[in-house]
């Protein structure tokens, strides 16, 4: 008999469940809707993909990534447990062969992602659905609250609708009291179970390095610690850049982003996990599904835009509850840097309407039409055609997703698709007259069984390495093929693409609700401003500080980051409440955080910002949306 315990040790091969998992299960397998807030490293998968095994059917998981998606169906598959995504790299046949299995009931789970559910191809197959569980992975997404909210998201509500009596279980590695509140508002969680583990690592080290330049910090830092490192970039540029540096300092490293190919992103991942490569360069791309164990060090070049990011990907350090360091580096302009990432992340209503006018104009698509259609979408030509700048190109991208207009993917692969329009007997015979292609196609009917009678998924590099020919050789002799009808072949695609939910509006008429546009760039404000003050904390202990942030009421101080251990160096201040009457004087006209601290000397200025937080966390002191500053 299958027990909760049975399948960990026989699928996942641990003998004992982390804190909270079992009860999670116990509580999704009565059949309760399930709150489950698990920090980074904490297990979430587990606490799903047991219980769909306990019950009859297929379970559901919604997900926002592709690359997440499909790591973990191709770990699942890895256990023998069927498993399959549904997502947009993928073309209508792949799609209905996907759900005629899940309707036969020969997948267990079924990954999906939120502009997939809604569909009618979705919704005509689930009906034909036995379906145990519905999984919202990354449920924070689903929150306007939250740092990552995704409007697709919000038609998860509406699914349930078709799956009446099915548990639904929301997991999210950080979310806020107010994001958690609302996740169970925006999924109808019907009296939920609420599960919060502590956001507390006690092996994890937080420290702050205040720095002038980043390479030469980073080098000694590396140098004073051993084993695996992660090191977040703020660019696909500087990942490279840091890459080679570390090579010439003889520490081994990769880079990682999504402007590599699949390809490379793999093989660099790989090499990393089997302790190939030291360190790896990436930017935010890099982490979400990797679990490696022992990842002793993550250094930060810059402080992320919040303090949700900072937390997960700081915590993909010491997953095996072994001593380890999360280091973010400071430089002298960072908190000006963060300061200015408002506006740019909200550019006014003008510029919207402006670069999603010159988008259809880009893409020659006329008003009224485009409502499913996908475009690759090349940055840098865009940008040099209508003189925009990538960064606030990316950020419009950005908020026309979020305000539901199109999905733009930053990297979507699909791998390439061959099937042969000939028989094996006619091949035969085009094989001694085409003799330059033989190898390649002995080695496609050696590699892809059923090609002769349908298209299957190649993969170039594969057919390489199997048929000793290089990569480009595989690819140009395929093109070749191809031209002679021999085979239908699509190449593989890796690279930007922009998908229209809806037909293109005319520039003008474009809608963006404004009430909701200006409550989210305060949110987002409000989240700047957590982050400025953990960069600017010098007295309260790190990890205290984003458990309270996190809505821990018993947190306590760690003993082991930077301002724990420097305590006992620093003086006592006793300056609070003279701070607090200069700062509410100063503010009897609106000002701006800049203009504020230039009214106190570099040694108060730390001190300042942390008493002008805490005005603001009690509300005595407001921030409005153009970011200045006034008196309650």
């Amino acid at each position: 008999m299958n027990t909760p315990q049975t399948l960990l040790s026989r699928f996942f091969h641990h003998q004992q469940f982390r804190p909270s998992q079992l009860p999670i299960i116990e509580s999704v397998v009565a059949g309760k809707d399930t709150l489950a807030i698990l920090p980074t490293g904490g297990g979430k998968s587990i606490c799903f993909q047991i219980p769909a095994l306990l019950l009859e059917g297929v379970c559901i998981v919604v997900s926002p990534l592709i690359a997440l998606m499909n790591d973990q169906v191709a770990r699942l598959q890895e256990k023998k447990i069927a498993a399959a995504a549904l997502h947009s790299g993928q073309s209508r046949e792949e799609m209905e062969e996907i759900l005629q299995e899940a309707e036969a009931g020969e997948l267990k789970f079924l990954y999906v992602s939120p502009e997939r559910i809604t569909t009618e191809i979705f919704l005509d197959a689930l009906a034909q659905m036995k379906v145990c569980l519905l999984a919202i992975d990354e449920a924070h997404c689903v929150s306007q609250w939250g740092y990552d909210f995704r409007p697709a998201y919000l038609r998860i509500a509406e699914l349930r609708k078709h799956l009446p009596g099915v548990p639904l279980i929301a997991l999210t590695a950080s979310a806020t009291p107010t994001v958690r509140e609302d996740i169970v508002h925006q999924l109808k969680m019907k009296q939920p179970e609420r599960f919060i583990n502590s956001f507390y690592r006690s092996n994890l080290r937080y420290r702050l390095k205040k720095a002038d330049a980043t390479d030469g910090t980073l080098v000694e830092l590396l140098k004073k610690s051993s084993g695996s490192a992660i090191v977040y970039c703020s660019s696909r540029k500087q990942t490279h850049h840091i890459a080679q540096w570390l090579q010439l300092h003889r520490i081994s490293a990769a880079p990682y982003h999504a402007g590599l190919t699949q390809e490379e992103r793999n093989q660099h991942q790989e090499d990393w996990i089997q302790d190939r490569v030291r360190v790896m360069a990436a930017t935010n791309a890099f982490g979400m599904g990797i679990d490696k164990p022992n990842v002793r060090l993550v250094i930060h070049l810059s402080a992320p835009e919040c303090l949700e990011h900072y937390y997960q990907e700081a915590g993909r350090a010491g997953r095996d509850e072994q001593p380890a360091d999360a280091i973010l580096i400071v430089l002298p302009n960072q908190v000006k840097r963060l300061q200015e990432l408002a506006d740019q992340k909200f550019p006014d209503v003008e510029s919207i309407k402006k670069i999603y006018g010159d988008l259809a104009g880009f893409f020659q698509l006329p008003a009224g039409s485009g409502e499913g259609q996908s475009f690759d979408f090349d940055l840098a030509l865009f940008c040099s055609r209508f003189h925009h700048q990538p960064i606030r190109v990316m950020n419009v991208l950005e908020l026309l997703e979020k305000e539901g207009h199109f999905r733009y993917q930053s990297s979507i692969y699909r791998p390439a698709q061959l099937v042969f329009t000939i028989d094996r007997s006619t091949l035969r015979s085009l094989e001694e007259l085409y003799p330059a292609y033989a190898n390649l196609l002995q080695t496609l009917l050696r590699t892809y069984p059923g090609i002769l009678d349908y298209k299957v998924n190649i993969y170039e590099e594969q057919i390489a390495r199997l048929s000793g020919m290089p990569s480009a050789t595989v690819r140009q002799q395929l093109k070749k093929i191809a031209e002679l009808e021999l085979v239908n072949y699509r190449a593989a695609i890796d690279t930007p693409q922009i998908q229209y939910l809806y037909n293109r509006a005319p520039a003008a008429d474009l809608y963006i609700d404004l009430d909701r546009y200006f409550a989210r760039k305060k949110a987002f404000n409000e989240r700047l401003q957590a982050m400025i003050h953990y960069i600017s904390n010098e007295q309260t202990c790190r990890s205290k500080k984003l458990q309270v942030y996190f809505g821990e009421t018993t947190a306590t101080d760690c003993g082991h980051c930077d301002v724990c251990t420097s305590r006992l160096k620093k003086p006592v201040d006793n300056g609070f409440e003279q701070r607090v009457k200069k700062i509410q004087s100063l503010l009897q006209t609106p000002q701006t955080i800049e203009w504020l601290m230039t009214h106190f000397s570099e040694e108060e200025k730390s001190w300042a910002l942390e008493t002008l937080h805490l005005l603001l966390q009690e509300q005595r002191i407001v921030q409005n949306n153009e970011g200045l500053l006034y008196n309650r």
